[in-house]
């Protein structure tokens, strides 16, 4: 016969659990960080262009700033991505510059700018290195 009173307490104690689950719940959504999505958006070369034949030495690539994006993925192949001898650089950065020493050779390079949730797709660029 108490059995029957205990059962009466459990069901302040469910509530009171959903209560702080909700109440917790509430509490951490303050702490969740939220990306906006840039898988759409376009990063824009500056520089070496396509087509482009640059001396050998140190070469700067250029983009400009993607919004909301926190870093960029930069990558150069030779002779290409579809044909690679070699992945020359693989590399992140939060600039929108990055310099690079290369030889004479045929290289793509190419970029994405990302950040914690998404990425857009790479943009590339074929270019030539040519001796002094």
């Amino acid at each position: 016969m108490k059995i029957y009173k205990l059962k009466n307490y459990y069901l302040p104690l469910r509530q009171a659990g959903l209560f702080f689950g909700i109440l917790l719940l509430l509490i951490s959504c303050d702490d969740i960080i939220f990306e906006e999505d840039i898988s759409n958006s376009y990063v824009k070369t500056l520089a070496p262009t396509s087509g482009t034949n640059v001396k050998a030495g140190t070469i700067s690539f250029n983009w400009e700033w993607v919004n909301d994006a926190t870093e960029y993925q930069i990558q150069i192949a030779s002779p290409s991505f579809n044909d690679a001898a070699q992945i020359v650089l693989d590399s992140m950065t939060t600039n929108t510059v990055y310099t690079v020493d290369l030889t004479a050779n045929s290289y793509e390079w190419r970029i994405r700018a990302k950040n914690s949730a998404f990425e857009t797709s790479y943009f590339t660029n074929a270019f030539t290195v040519i001796e002094e």
